[in-house]
């Protein structure tokens, strides 16, 4: 348990992956003389595959191992069922970004990853208490609807996912989305993994909506003592507003698109 309290919030995503379907998750590695030079992860959710952004060793760059490891990931996606192949890819990575889209991958939605830095003990914890616990599966609709400008993607557990109405239900059952009275603004949570990061999805219809919801997440954060908020949203004007209204930054992380393969 102490790994997996300090592994990276993105490591820790592909081994939670690993060890809970391992049927559904598949890791691709290249070697040169023992040594691991580059790597490739796959995952499936329902019948759409997420590759994570290829990771190569700089030296061994420009030597066809992108290529081979993505051509493996596809494969093995296709051979389990797969209909949509998808990336998420941070916004300034421009490499990479062009990477894929020499490869036909094309951009399908926009999400935006601002953060802010906490001390636990000076946060509001009031703002959580205008949020309550979704239980009614009728919502997936409406949640779904929201989620129109995000291709209905979800930011889960550092990973973008296709919202269904089995994922909802395994929401629900986990206690992880709240709504306002409203039911126009809904809270994803995710648990702490990294020391002390805490990360949540929103998705609101106005500039206060989505303030009050980032207010909101930070009254979460802070009742798990955690120091540093992500919050994952649409990529919209009235996003961007918000969460600045609340407090959170571009610093790091960033902007993140959401590439599809073409179909051939």
């Amino acid at each position: 348990m102490e790994l997996l309290r300090t592994t990276q919030p993105r490591v820790l995503r592909d081994l939670r992956y690993a060890i809970h379907s391992p049927e559904n998750f598949q890791k691709f590695i290249a070697t040169h003389e023992d040594k691991v030079v580059g790597h490739l992860s796959a995952r499936i959710f329902g019948k759409v595959g997420w590759l994570a952004a290829a990771q190569i060793s700089h030296e061994y760059q420009r030597k066809g191992i992108f290529n081979n490891l993505r051509i493996k990931a596809e494969q093995w996606l296709t051979s389990q069922g797969v209909e949509d192949i998808r990336v998420a890819i941070a916004s300034d990575s421009l490499k990479i970004r062009n990477m894929f889209e020499r490869k036909s991958y094309s951009p399908i939605a926009f999400a935006i990853e601002p953060n802010i830095f906490i001390n636990p003990e000076d946060i509001d914890r009031n703002p959580a208490d205008h949020f309550s616990l979704v239980s009614d599966t009728q919502l997936f609709e409406r949640l779904k609807e929201a989620l129109k400008s995000l291709n209905h993607n979800i930011m889960i557990d550092a990973a973008y996912v296709p919202l269904t109405a089995d994922m909802c239900k395994v929401l629900l059952n986990e206690k992880r989305v709240y709504t306002d009275i409203t039911q126009k603004i809904f809270i994803i949570l995710s648990p702490v993994y990294a020391p002390m990061t805490f990360q949540g999805f929103i998705v609101a219809d106005s500039i206060e909506g989505y303030r009050l919801a980032a207010r909101a997440l930070q009254a979460f954060a802070a009742k798990e003592d955690a120091t540093e908020i992500i919050a994952h949203a649409p990529s919209c004007r009235e996003s961007a507003l918000g969460l600045a209204n609340a407090g959170f930054s571009w610093s790091h992380p960033y902007s993140v698109i959401i590439y599809q393969k073409s179909k051939e």
